[in-house]
């Protein structure tokens, strides 16, 4: 039997790398071994157990690696090197499998390391010749935001603030054969969208570079949802060709994979003067503005909400990028959104007979109903679409736009924003 296995790896603040390694062996043995430098080298732990079959090893990998992803961590690394050595006899030994030595026989080169994308990223510990690293691993992990009304202690002013989008997140770099990669945050490739990619690939940005923004349309009548749709497509029908490239690429960060603790300021300053400068078409550069104190953000806020926009962010001038949620980046709405699970629907009555109403529920358990946004033809379509399919939409989770809950912890004044199934 082979080792089944997952090496994920975290840069924190200070830049030590993080590494967490989990496998399954022969006679249902399951393994860890975690530290920081090589990952092993200081502060390391290895850990040994029996689990009672197969099955269960499994699931103890997927629930690892599933709690490790949301905390910042990512996929990483080569799996025949990254048991260290001090292990590899002790490993050998209570797994009952031989597990490789490195050796030039089996240390790929730089831009060939043998990790798939498979579900929960795990791969399987074969001696076989290494394939090169797929366009579909991202070398980082986005930074996302915390709430400002909960960890606004946390942003030191004067601090940035950017207009904040209602778009769908995306990450672009240029892999090593110069094509440009586009990924969701959590690792999704987009398809199509030439007519960004090849503004990217016009930059000529080096290989170090990742950009971070959004895919969104501002100002043209492009409901969420059908951004969305339009984003996900693998295909284009060419009959939504111009409305595809209505969407442009919102940039407000990048990530610089030779220098981690890179300061907001100076990654700003790399996306003015290396796209802001050229005015691309479809690429944006997210303006920044500085405020002194959170009055001044009030204000900016007000002025972002009348131009159409969701509210605004606040980052923190001088903040490394932090593959994970973090106190540096906090978004400010005076609405709010959660996502809530759909359990059911309704067809609404008078002007709206015909479109959908959904029925959710609170983690509490407590029901409520939200009207999705949206024209009626497509609310329409939603209900035609339910009732032909409710797995469509039922038991999934749906971002909802409220302005406060009331006593028993039910969103006031709901709106259906989207189906978080885009990423």
């Amino acid at each position: 039997m082979n080792i089944k296995e997952f090496y994920l790896e975290f840069h924190d603040q200070a830049a030590n790398s993080h590494k967490w390694y989990a496998g399954l062996g022969v006679g249902d043995k399951y393994v860890t071994a975690h530290g920081r430098i090589d990952g092993f080298g200081r502060a390391g732990s290895l850990s040994i157990a029996n689990v009672s079959h197969s099955a269960m090893g499994w699931k103890k990998l997927e629930s690892v690696e599933k709690r490790k992803l949301k905390s910042g961590y990512r996929v990483s690394g080569n799996p025949l090197n990254s048991i260290p050595n001090s292990y590899r006899d002790v490993m050998a030994t209570k797994l009952g499998v031989q597990v490789p030595l490195p050796s030039p026989a089996n240390l790929p080169a730089p831009k060939s390391t043998p990790i798939a994308k498979p579900i929960f990223g795990m791969v399987n510990l074969n001696p076989t010749p290494p394939s090169p690293l797929p366009p579909s691993v991202s070398p980082v992990t986005a930074m996302t935001a915390l709430s400002f009304d909960k960890h606004g202690s946390k942003i030191k002013f004067p601090a940035v603030v950017q207009r904040k989008l209602d778009g769908v997140r995306c990450l672009s770099w240029t892999d090593a054969k110069g094509d440009v990669v586009m990924m969701s945050r959590r690792n999704n490739p987009f398809f199509g969208l030439n007519h960004i990619r090849n503004e990217i690939k016009s930059l000529n940005l080096p290989p170090n570079i990742i950009l971070d923004g959004e895919l969104y349309a501002h100002g043209d009548k492009m409901t969420f949802q059908k951004l969305a749709g339009l984003v996900r497509r693998q295909t284009v029908k060419d009959a939504d060709a111009k409305e595809i490239e209505k969407i442009r690429y919102h940039v407000y960060d990048m990530i610089d994979l030779s220098d981690r603790m890179k300061p907001f300021k100076d990654r700003h300053k790399f996306l003015d003067n290396n796209i802001g400068v050229k005015k691309p078409v479809y690429l944006d550069v997210v303006e920044n503005f500085i405020v002194a104190n959170k009055e001044e953000g009030d204000r900016r806020h007000s002025q972002f909400v009348q131009e159409g926009f969701e509210g605004l962010m606040f980052r923190n001038i001088d903040s490394p990028y932090q593959g994970k949620r973090s106190a540096h980046l906090q978004k400010y709405k005076k609405f709010d959104d959660a996502e809530f699970k759909v359990i059911g629907y309704e067809e609404a009555q008078g002007k709206d007979a015909g479109t959908v109403i959904w029925i959710l529920e609170t983690v509490a358990g407590e029901k409520f109903r939200a009207r999705p946004k949206g024209t009626l033809a497509e609310r329409a379509r939603m209900f035609n679409t339910v009732s032909r399919k409710p797995e469509t939409y039922i038991g999934k989770m749906m971002t909802i736009k409220y302005f406060g809950l009331t006593d028993a912890g039910i969103p006031r004044f709901p709106i259906a924003i989207a189906l978080r199934n885009y990423e």
